[in-house]
């Protein structure tokens, strides 16, 4: 339940932050606007639901983040598609758009397979941070 409630906070401060993000950039067309605007609250929405419901959340972690994290992908994806304009290398901005889309529909289509994956990403990304801080703080000790 302790990291359920740390996704969930984790969740609640990127949708504030997607969303104060609009007011920001006055650059942006309104769709892209409209995008972080919807991201926001996506991460908001799911954020609260998960402090709120515990018990749920803990039980179906796995599914949540997969199903959240597709459908995060698939409009990082299209709002990333909005700002081709703005961007300076066009062709990785577009890359990156496809990419992120695909990807997405990719984890919708399989949310738990695709939950146990980035866990596993996660994890594995954790040890070799973890590796790294013990070599440098043996490295420091000398």
């Amino acid at each position: 339940m302790g990291v359920t409630v740390m996704v969930g906070v984790v969740f609640i401060i990127i949708g504030l932050f997607d969303i104060l993000s609009i007011f920001k950039e006055v650059d942006e067309n309104t769709w892209v606007r409209l995008g972080h605007l919807l991201l926001g609250l996506l991460y908001l929405i799911v954020g609260i639901f998960v402090c709120v419901n515990l018990a749920a959340s803990a039980t179906y972690l796995f599914l949540l983040v997969g199903i959240f994290v597709g459908i995060t992908w698939l409009v990082e994806g299209f709002v990333e598609l909005g700002t081709v304009r703005l961007a300076v290398s066009k062709g990785w901005t577009i890359f990156s758009a496809v990419l992120s889309i695909v990807a997405g529909i990719i984890l919708l289509m399989t949310p738990l397979y695709g939950a146990v994956m980035l866990w596993t990403l996660l994890g594995a990304i954790l040890v070799v941070l973890g590796i790294f801080k013990v070599a440098h703080y043996l490295a420091w000790q000398k």
